[in-house]
């Protein structure tokens, strides 16, 4: 890329130029790659975001109007754009200020983690739709189970959520119970499947395992009524 003119490269080229640059080189040798890019018509804003970052480091205001103006856009920016906000005022004597960014700051994070929340609890309230899983996705999660002799069946289904969040996706997983169980409760060694599934699965997808075990056995009534829900057995 480096012997390429930064114009002739495309946004996510010019982009990772300039991290590297920044990395391995100097802040100052990269900021007129964040400028140039953050200018163009695109105006992607994780451009936007390293011009304001940059010049905040410098204690220049106009970082401070430029990283304002990204939290008012994308309020997914608000916790990282108070982090250097904050600082930055602080150098400024600007204590009060500083203090309602702080206050910002927790109640942006107060928001996100009953998102998250929100996003990864399952109810048996809740709309589920054909899984669009993709090919490479649906094959890597199949060899999974087929490795594992603890998965019986699964059913794959996608949760309707808000419209622009990322698609999650909702696999039921019927563990396989020997005839004699040395155990009578199953729900730690149920819970220590999916945890397993979830740690080795790497796929991009965001995906959620949950047992099919007794106490989940209306959500697997559910699953399997979701068209071209099951993915295994």
């Amino acid at each position: 890329m480096r012997c390429r003119p930064a114009d002739e490269l495309g946004d996510d080229e010019l982009f990772t130029l300039a991290q590297l640059t920044e990395e391995f080189d100097s802040a100052d040798d990269a900021f007129p790659l964040y400028e140039k890019l953050a200018s163009r018509e695109t105006h992607p804003l994780g451009a936007r975001y390293a011009v304001g970052r940059l010049l905040l480091a410098r204690d220049d205001p106009k970082g401070f109007e430029i990283i304002e103006g990204i939290m008012a856009e994308d309020e997914t920016a608000v916790v990282p754009g108070c982090e250097i906000v904050v600082p930055y005022l602080q150098r400024q004597g600007r204590d009060d200020e500083a203090k309602r960014y702080i206050e910002r700051y927790w109640q942006r994070r107060e928001t996100e983690a009953q998102k998250e929340q929100e996003r990864y609890t399952i109810r048996f309230s809740d709309k589920f739709e054909t899984a669009d899983l993709s090919a490479g996705s649906r094959a890597r999660i199949v060899e999974l189970f087929g490795r594992n002799k603890r998965v019986r069946r699964a059913y794959a289904a996608r949760k309707a959520l808000p419209d622009g969040e990322t698609p999650l996706y909702v696999v039921g997983v019927e563990p396989a119970r020997g005839i004699v169980r040395l155990r009578s409760d199953t729900s730690a060694a149920d819970r220590e499947l999916v945890e397993t599934l979830a740690r080795t699965v790497g796929i991009p997808e965001d995906v959620l395992f949950v047992p099919l075990n007794e106490p989940n056995k209306k959500l697997g009534k559910i699953l399997r009524k979701v068209p071209d829900s099951k993915i295994y057995g």
